[in-house]
């Protein structure tokens, strides 16, 4: 943040607290933050990163779905920047996973996934629980946090959180580097809590930890393009189950797309795909460094 825009804060109804940490990390933030505040202070506490903007109703919404006894809840983020074809594949896999792990989770009746802003937590329980996040997948972490204590995170499909989303390719890298890091550290954790999960019946923990087990969207769908292409020179009856497979999962990511964001996609940024594919490949022999946080830029506020 510039320092003029905290200035500028200071002079609304609001406290504002400047950190300065030689690696810094959103857990170690929200670890900071909620040191300085009483239990007793507040009822929900949010969570959003500096480029999100919400419109006047957000605290009101998150406060009625409070009211309503649920202890956390996961807002709608979309992208508020589409003016690269890497913003918009990043928008196209947000919105991928707004409609399969929280809106589609949600209709089946499972809890919805967290996306590292616009979630929103009993202020207790977050004060309680924040001083075990350790890493730079702090969302992760409070998933495996409330659903080891069969805490149902909901999700509020018409409240939008705009979020910057990533415009350049090392920038996007970088990012998902850290990201595949937090999400298999997390795996190989909590892959002993499965017999405990299935003794309880914690459904919504199993599912968790299998959500974990799957590779990167681009990865599998790249993968699958690959086997097909191999295999028609090699045996091409055998490539067309693959060539099916390569179908069907284009078919599942073109409905769970907001059809204008999917046909933008289609005019400009499907030719980053292979780009993007060999990028993810890559990043699983570079897991170990995206295990220190890896800063995302954006502009300054």
């Amino acid at each position: 943040m510039k320092a003029a825009t905290n200035e500028m804060l200071r002079q609304l109804p609001v406290t504002v607290l400047d950190v300065s940490f030689e690696q810094s990390s959103k857990a170690k933030a929200l670890n900071f933050a909620m040191d300085r505040f009483d239990i007793s202070s507040f009822d929900i506490v949010t969570i959003l990163d500096a480029d999100n903007e919400v419109d006047a109703v957000y605290l009101r919404r998150i406060n009625n779905a409070y009211a309503s006894g649920i202890k956390a809840v996961q807002a709608h983020r979309v992208a508020k920047n589409t003016q690269t074809d890497v913003a918009i594949f990043d928008a196209v896999s947000e919105e991928v996973n707004n409609s399969i792990f929280r809106r589609g989770h949600r209709a089946l009746g499972l809890s919805s996934a967290l996306v590292g802003s616009g979630m929103s937590f009993d202020f207790n329980w977050f004060k309680e629980n924040v001083v075990h996040l350790r890493t730079a997948g702090e969302d992760k972490e409070l998933e495996a946090l409330l659903l080891k204590q069969s805490i149902f995170i909901d999700y509020i499909n018409d409240l939008y959180v705009m979020d910057e989303k990533t415009s350049q390719q090392k920038v996007y890298s970088s990012q998902r580097q850290r990201w595949l890091a937090a999400q298999y550290t997390m795996l190989f954790s909590k892959l002993k809590d499965i017999p405990v999960c299935i003794r309880t019946r914690n459904v919504n923990y199993l599912d968790k930890i299998i959500q974990w087990m799957l590779l990167p969207r681009v990865v599998m769908f790249g993968l699958t393009g690959v086997f097909a292409i191999l295999l028609l020179v090699v045996a091409w009856e055998s490539a067309l189950k693959w060539f099916a497979l390569v179908l069907l999962m284009s078919l599942i990511f073109a409905f769970a797309t907001p059809w204008g964001l999917f046909k933008v996609f289609l005019s400009r940024s499907w030719k980053t795909v292979p780009v993007l594919f060999v990028t993810m490949a890559m990043n699983f022999f570079k897991i170990k460094k995206g295990k220190t946080f890896i800063h995302t830029p954006h502009g300054q506020e």
